[in-house]
Parts: C-alpha cells; sequence; structure tokens
C-alpha cells in the first residue's frame, strides 16, 4: 500500500494528494526515477495536477525510510510511500493506492535450479509470515505464478 506520511496530529489536515498542493505545506519527494515517485507523478498527473505545484517536489530522499524521517523529524509536512516506512516512524498513513510486485523471468527459466529456488522461499510458511507481519502488505499471492503477455 502506498499513500500519505503526515505526523499523527496532522497539522495540515492532508487528506488526499491534491492538499499536498495547499499554501505552507512543506512535501519531501522520493528519488528521481524510482518506482515510488513515478506512481506519485502519474496520479497526480490523472488528478490533473502538476508536480511542481507541491512545495517539495523538488526534494529527492533515496528510500521510503528517508522520506518518513523527514516527516517524523519536523523537516516537511509531508510525504509520500509505502506503509511499512510511516508506521516505523510512528506516522500516521493516509492509504492511496494499492501495488503489486512481480518477480518477472521468462518461462524458460522457471526450470532453472535459481528461480525455482527463489520461487520456493516465496512460497514458503516463513517467507509469507513475515511479509505479511509488514504494515500494508499482504503475502497471498506470494510466490504464485501469473502469465503476463507483453
Amino acid at each position: 500500500m502506498q499513500g500519505i506520511f503526515v505526523a499523527n496530529e496532522n497539522p495540515k489536515a492532508s487528506a488526499s494528494l491534491p492538499d499536498l498542493a495547499q499554501p505552507g505545506l512543506r512535501f519531501v519527494n522520493c528519488q528521481q526515477g524510482s518506482g515510488t515517485r513515478v506512481l506519485r507523478d502519474f496520479l497526480l498527473e490523472n488528478l490533473g495536477l502538476a508536480g511542481a505545484s507541491i512545495a517539495g517536489d523538488d526534494s529527492a530522499e533515496f528510500n521510503h525510510a528517508a522520506v518518513a524521517a523527514h516527516v517524523a523529524s519536523g523537516m516537511a509536512d509531508a510525504g509520500f510511500g509505502v506503509e511499512t516506512a510511516a508506521r516505523r516512524f510512528n506516522l500516521k498513513f493516509i492509504p492511496v493506492i494499492g501495488e503489486q510486485y512481480f518477480f518477472a523471468c521468462s518461462v524458460r527459466s522457471l526450470a532453472t535450479p535459481m528461480v525455482a529456488a527463489a520461487q520456493s522461499v516465496m512460497q514458503s510458511a516463513g517467507f509469507k509470515a513475515t511479509l505479511a507481519a509488514l504494515p500494508g502488505y499482504d503475502s497471498a499471492m506470494c510466490g504464485a505464478q501469473v502469465k503476463m503477455a507483453f
């Protein structure tokens, strides 16, 4: 689950992506080219909003934890990223969109020992339990084979 990080008291009353453009709100962004930043930019575009309308849009932190740390320390009022990072820094998390992660490979690769071992780990109860313990993650489809056409 990806969403907005804010302090628990949410002083700017942020509740949605358009709220990030409100005057006086300081936003911290993920690095250029990251999947999270691309996703956020896509969502803003679909809402008819320009990233440049958000103060701090030009910032660039390396990962979700760094974004959450900025918000938790008061250096920013809001950020965007995965729920786990928000929870680790005791921040309020406003869900925006769920996404799926895929381990992609060719059909021929499925029979190789390395890919078979990786799939076995992803299907294991221990791996699924570890993943399910992370806020915002769902392990139900972990290790499942899904055919995709390109």
